[in-house]
């Protein structure tokens, strides 16, 4: 008996504790944190700091809201608007092709057509090219588009050929030749007189820079072959206007040649036993005095007897000069 009884007694023991340990944890939690009613309390109401973060985050996405609404509502455009041909522009980008719709690029080809015509209509064709030009990049394949533009390409033609005809007609004026020359190798024409004043400055032309030729070397002048080639352009310029420059040139040119190709007359003087040579030309022979006639030029003399030195005498023939004597004799021995 007495041992059941310290049995019970120990289970009761053993119970009681556990019951303690329990609660105890309950315990320490009520005085860890105070007054639960003050805990619910702290924990119903929001903390100073918890609710001024909201409030600060509410008044930044105010103030973004309002700054966005601002920018919206007063937006800043001090460009011009653009001009058709500007829209074009940048729509083609860098490719050079209009970046628009079907329904859009249709409609700037007709607005373009129309100007086209108007351009037309008014005769003003670079500003009708331009036009078509622009408008070729909204519709290269139209066949309306080509036909103005062949018409406009004929008419520019027509206005280059006419303004390259005043530029050939006032280049004759000036006396211009090869200028005239430039220009008439881009004249299409089938007027025949246009085509006579082609002919007259290629033959101006060849005529004025043989005269220019002769001119400066005009002691060439009594040769022969030099005289074969004044006689050519005698012949080059009959019958053509050569104009005021040429025909002065041409005339100081036949007045050179006549004084050139007039004969000197020079009275030679020697012993009749030198043998004179006359350089360049021919031998003289033996005599005691000749006359001869030379042309103007460069001549020398040269006298030749046995036994005796040689003899040289230059003689030099101006145009000017009407008559000359000169004495030439082989009189020192050796």
């Amino acid at each position: 008996m007495p041992y059941r009884f310290c049995v019970v007694l120990c289970v009761a023991a053993l119970l009681g504790c556990v019951e303690t340990q329990t609660i105890t944890p309950v315990e320490n939690d009520s005085q860890v944190n105070g007054n639960p009613e003050s805990q619910r309390s702290v924990e119903d109401s929001p903390s100073e700091s918890a609710r001024t973060v909201p409030e600060e985050e509410t008044e930044e996405s105010s103030s973004t809201f309002v700054a966005v609404d601002q920018s919206n509502d007063s937006p800043v455009d001090d460009d011009p608007p653009l001009t058709q041909t500007e829209r074009v522009e940048i729509g083609a980008g860098a490719s050079g092709i209009p970046d628009s719709s079907p329904s859009q690029a249709l409609s700037t080809f007709n607005s373009l057509m129309t100007r086209i015509h108007q351009a037309i209509d008014q005769e003003q064709w670079e500003e009708a090219g331009r036009l078509l030009d622009e408008a070729s990049q909204f519709d290269p394949k139209s066949v309306a588009a080509q036909d103005l533009r062949d018409l406009v390409t004929k008419q520019l033609e027509r206005l280059h050929q006419r303004d390259l005809g005043q530029k050939f007609t006032e280049a004759i004026h000036a006396e211009e030749w090869i200028e005239a020359s430039k220009i008439a190798a881009n004249l299409e024409t089938q007027d025949s007189a246009v085509l006579e004043q082609i002919q007259r400055v290629t033959t101006l032309i060849e005529a004025e820079q043989l005269i220019d030729r002769l001119v400066a070397n005009p002691e060439r002048l009594s040769r022969p072959s030099i005289q074969t080639e004044v006689s050519r352009l005698r012949n080059l310029i009959a019958g053509v206007d050569p104009g005021q420059r040429v025909g002065e040139k041409s005339k100081r040119l036949n007045e050179m040649s006549r004084r050139w190709t007039s004969p000197v007359v020079v009275n030679l003087t020697s012993d009749g036993y030198t043998t004179v040579l006359l350089r360049p030309g021919r031998s003289l022979g033996r005599f005691r005095t000749q006359t001869i006639r030379l042309m103007p030029g460069e001549y020398e003399l040269i006298g030749r007897r046995d036994g005796f030195r040689e003899v040289r005498r230059s003689l030099p023939l101006n145009p000017d000069d009407e008559t000359k004597s000169v004495e030439i004799k082989a009189n020192e021995r050796f």
